[in-house]
């Protein structure tokens, strides 16, 4: 985890893990600086806890920083608990002093009681891909020296070397699930099956390595099957492990385990077209393909006056031109339009439900829900599709098709050409 003499940067609440750490790194040969969170949660005893640790640093010789976060604050936020606020708030921290002081390694004092423990509360929770991988030994500059060591050779040690600590009442409150689950669910573990805790750690242990084993394997995989449009339907449904592909595909916007379960089961009724919102998004059944369909923001209505002025964040850009600058042939992201045939305002809006064109080539006129789903227009991008409307006529699906009566040809007078950015 650490090369000799690297110097490190030390979590440290005060109490026993993290004391005996401390020691133990010193012993080591590693250069150590102290870092203390103060959640504010605790009063005197907060405050305690940062005498305690700031006055054993200075004996010691270690640097010291501190500092007080307000968790409460942060977990009056919507769906944010105190647990979650101070995680968050403390890592961030975390970060934001290593990346001051130089130094990229921080070591925290989670061990294998701590790894068994999160283990539990993951598959109680409902654990995910990441979630039966527990606790890494390391993940992006964070290390934990002692997470193959028991809590009981870590008070073993601290009691023999004579290391000051100060104990936490609050790791006894049984308000916390993982509280319960160490004083309760483990005794009983260990009184069903003596060695259960001894079992359990090794579980985590081959747990961990055989989500490093998978995750590569399952980048193998998404590289050779996903497209340009997403993961393809068919190969969800003819894999033997959907569960494990999907999580993999899905980790940079995780859905809960539970959702994964009616993504398989909407895939095995053979059902397309719905949609799993998650933060940021949605994950979408579209046609063959799952695929993520970011949030989007409102599509503006936006004027084209006789000027052909636009704003540098429009998404088209208009332009006068002659009938000799026409093009032999010209696409549905750049048409050329005759003036005369045009009432301005012109308006660029988002299409609704139940607009027509008339294509050109056409004699007749077609939705322009039917000339996207035509060119198999994915559903996340059909929102944002606009079309050009002149004095309540479309002139153009923009991006897809021109109507018919409104191009420029050699004996137009005046042309305006409009490029879809």
């Amino acid at each position: 985890m650490l090369e000799p003499g690297q110097p490190v940067l030390v979590a440290v609440s005060g109490g026993v893990d993290s004391m005996v750490l401390l020691h133990v790194l010193q012993r080591l040969g590693h250069p150590i600086t102290v870092l203390h969170v103060d959640h504010g949660l605790r009063g005197a005893e907060s405050d305690a806890d940062r005498s305690f640790v700031e006055e054993q640093a200075r004996r010691c010789g270690w640097p010291c920083q501190s500092v007080r976060l307000d968790v409460r604050a942060e977990a009056a936020k919507p769906g944010v608990s105190i647990q979650m606020a101070a995680r968050e708030l403390r890592y961030a921290w975390f970060r934001e002093r290593m990346n001051a002081l130089g130094v990229p390694v921080l070591a925290t004092a989670h061990h294998r009681d701590d790894a068994i423990e999160t283990l539990l509360l993951n598959m109680l929770r409902g654990a995910g891909r990441q979630g039966f991988m527990g606790l890494p030994p390391t993940r992006n500059g964070i290390v934990r020296p002692l997470i193959e060591v028991s809590r009981q050779d870590i008070e073993a040690f601290a009691r023999e070397q004579g290391i000051a600590f100060r104990d936490d009442p609050s790791n006894r409150d049984p308000a916390y699930l993982r509280n319960r689950v160490r004083h309760e669910l483990l005794p009983l573990l260990e009184a069903l099956h003596p060695g259960a805790r001894q079992s359990l750690g090794r579980a985590t242990v081959m747990l961990r390595e055989l989500g490093g084993l998978t995750d590569r394997a399952l980048t193998r995989e998404l590289e050779l099957r996903v497209k340009p449009l997403g993961l393809p339907l068919s190969d969800i449904r003819e894999s033997d492990h959907p569960h494990a592909l999907l999580a993999a595909f899905m980790q940079d916007h995780p859905l809960h385990p539970d959702r994964v379960e009616q993504v398989l089961d909407s895939l095995e009724a053979g059902g397309s077209g719905r949609c799993f919102p998650v933060e940021g998004g949605a994950w979408l059944l579209d046609r063959e393909h799952l695929r993520w369909m970011p949030e989007r923001r409102p599509v503006a209505t936006i004027e084209l006056g006789k000027d052909l002025e636009l704003s540098p964040e429009a998404p088209v850009e208009a332009r006068r031109m002659t009938s000799g600058d026409l093009p032999a042939h010209f696409g549905p992201d750049d048409v050329w339009l005759d003036e005369d045939r045009l009432a301005f305002p012109l308006v660029l809006r988002p299409w609704r439900s139940g607009d027509r064109i008339r294509p050109l080539g056409m004699t007749g006129s077609r939705l322009v829900s039917d000339v996207l789903t035509d060119a198999k227009v994915p559903l996340d991008v059909k929102a944002s599709v606009r079309v050009l409307e002149s004095r309540g006529t479309l002139v153009w699906v923009c991006g897809y098709r021109l109507a018919e009566g409104f191009q420029a040809d050699a004996g137009s007078r005046s042309v305006v050409r409009i490029v879809l950015r």
